[in-house]
Parts: C-alpha cells; structure tokens; sequence
C-alpha cells in the first residue's frame, strides 16, 4: 500500500471477518506495528433481520512501522472491517466507501447455503455492480473465498439436515467429500463475467483465460478486475482447531490467516508490477 501511497483496505463480510480481524490486528502486533484500535457497536437495523446491514464496524489505524529507531516510519494507514453477513443494496456506497478507499476485499459466501446458489449469483453480480459503479470506487477490489466449514455433512458444510459422513459422530471431522455441493467459486465466476469483470487468481498471477498477449493484458481499471483470495482448501485441513465444537468458527490463531494476508500481498505486487509496465509502455509511445 505504501508503494501506491495508498491509505485505506476495507474487509467487508460475515462473522468469519471478526476472527481475520483479530488474527491481522495480531500479527501486526507480532511484527511490531503500531496501532489504534476502535470499534463501534451494533450499526443494523434489527427490524431487516440477520443477515441484513452492517453488523460491527472496527478500525485497526497503523500509525507507525516497525524497524530501528532511525528507520522506523509514521504512516496514517487504515484497515477497516465491516460485519455484514448480506450487503444490501445501497449500504455499500452509502455506507462504506469513502474518499480513499483503495482496497475493497469481501465474502458473504457462508451465509449463501448450497441450496441458494441462484440468490448467491443475483447477490454477487449486483455487489460487484454497485462496486464498480460506486461514486468513489476502490483502486482493487477482492474476494476472499469462504473458509472451510467441518460439518458432518458432505463437503462439511452445514445443513440442517442429510446424510452423515461420519455416522454417529457429533462435532467436527474431516472432510470426506471436498467437492460436495461446493459450487461457490464456479458461481462467483460468473457473476464476475456478469458484472463485466476479469477473474484474477494469484496462482494464476493473470487472467482466468488470458488472452494471446499474456497477462499484460490485465486491467488497470478498477471497474475490470476482481482478484481471488484462496483459502477453502487451506482452512479445509484444520478440523480440529474449530472453537468449543462449533464447526465454522476457528480458534484465533493469526497463523490462519496468514494465506490471506499473502494472498493481498501477491495481487499488490501484481498490480504494482504491472502498472509500472503500463507507465513504461506510455513512455515508450
């Protein structure tokens, strides 16, 4: 962010959004980050029901980078984290962008059961609309995949009822079946597509399905790509760090979260890395 003089990363989603937060604002701590730390209350309309409005709001400000006491740095950089387990239509700009909102990361996929995959599609295409068509639009715009869940259902995720994996078991056991009725990446996907956006996966460090001229061809333009977080197939593998036997949650280890961490990281420098050939190639024209 320092590179692109950016201030502001907004992580917007359900209640997996307060353990990231508690896991970034700990490793920063760890590394020697210094920091302010708010958070505000309740800021829903309990009258729209749970899955609507904006939860928790809490603000990680960095005010000073670690290093010696020569080389260490002031900075006035904010991490902002919003609760929400559904955007509604209109909150977003409304509510949560602002001026300098640089990087805009979300996921609301574990509140869209696999059954509601059409809502999970409608809900998406209009999020990445109003994003991209927001007065003030941030520079990159995220989606974290959704973290394993380790219900004794296929594929782990819950359901109030079905078949189990394990039969007889009660808590959290591996996932079995990873594939079963996980469809959320495929349907993101196509809401990118519907929205008129790219798909950027960091493994992939380009397009989806790139064109002849390679990755330079990746956009600059806020309003053309949506850059994927992968985490489901890493959290998959930590059944037995869920809190109290409740299979969705995670015990707050800042361990876990370190793939997202770097998985911002990889698009950054990919987009920095980009734009400077974007500035070379003005140059050279």
């Amino acid at each position: 962010m320092q590179e692109q003089n950016w201030k502001t990363l907004v992580v917007a989603g359900d209640s997996m959004t307060r353990q990231t937060f508690a896991g970034f604002q700990c490793e920063l701590l760890r590394r020697g980050y210094e920091m302010k730390t708010k958070v505000e209350g309740d800021l829903a309309d309990p009258r729209k029901g749970l899955r609507y409005g904006i939860r928790q709001r809490k603000t990680l400000t960095l005010t000073k980078i670690p290093g010696s006491s020569k080389s260490s740095k002031m900075v006035d950089i904010k991490i902002i984290f919003y609760i929400m387990y559904w955007p509604t239509a209109g909150s977003i700009d409304q509510f949560i962008l602002g001026p300098g909102t640089d990087v805009y990361i979300f996921d609301h996929s574990l509140w869209y059961r696999h059954w509601e995959m059409p809502k999970f599609l409608e809900g998406m295409t209009a999020l990445l609309k109003q994003l991209t068509t927001a007065s003030m639009p941030p520079k990159m715009i995220m989606w974290r995949e959704q973290s394993a869940q380790h219900f004794n259902r296929p594929g782990g995720s819950y359901s109030p009822k079905g078949p189990e994996m394990v039969p007889g078991v009660d808590g959290c056991v591996p996932i079995h079946d990873y594939t079963a009725k996980y469809q959320h990446v495929q349907v993101m996907k196509n809401a990118t597509e519907r929205a008129g956006m790219n798909f950027v996966d960091p493994h992939q460090q380009q397009l989806e399905q790139p064109p002849a001229t390679g990755p330079s061809s990746l956009s600059l333009s806020n309003s053309k790509n949506l850059y994927f977080i992968p985490f489901r197939d890493f959290s998959s593998q930590f059944h037995d760090i869920h809190r109290d036997g409740e299979c969705t949650h995670y015990c707050s280890t800042p361990d876990l979260w370190l793939p997202i961490s770097r998985g911002i990281r990889i698009h950054m420098d990919n987009y920095n890395h980009l734009q400077g050939q974007n500035a070379a190639s003005d140059v050279r024209s």
